[in-house]
């Protein structure tokens, strides 16, 4: 199915944030009840907008392990290689897409 960016914006409120994540991670819908069917997928993979992949890395590290990060000295946090623990470790699991303005937008993969 060929997917027209005006038939995309009659079912979702950000088309170009689902056409991004379309041809970020490759999926084409086959027919019109796929395409809904992935514009809800897209919305629940969907982690948000962020400078950087990095700061994604940051971010969902100290949500999911603050008490533990607390636990560190900060000498040792500080430290803490954000881009790295993005391509070594998160990377594989997410769907990532550089935008033109400079921030990367971020899915979890499916």
């Amino acid at each position: 199915m060929d997917i027209d960016y005006n038939l995309v914006s009659g079912y979702t409120e950000d088309a170009p944030r689902f056409m991004n994540w379309l041809h970020a991670s490759g999926n084409q819908p086959d027919d019109l009840s796929e395409l809904e069917s992935l514009i809800e997928v897209e919305s629940e993979l969907f982690l948000g907008e962020y400078a950087d992949a990095a700061d994604y890395a940051e971010e969902t590290t100290t949500n999911s392990y603050s008490e533990e990060l607390d636990d560190l000295p900060h000498w040792l946090t500080n430290h803490i290689n954000w881009k790295a623990v993005w391509d070594r470790e998160l990377r594989f699991d997410h769907t990532e897409l550089q935008k033109s303005n400079g921030f990367t937008l971020i899915w979890a993969s499916i």
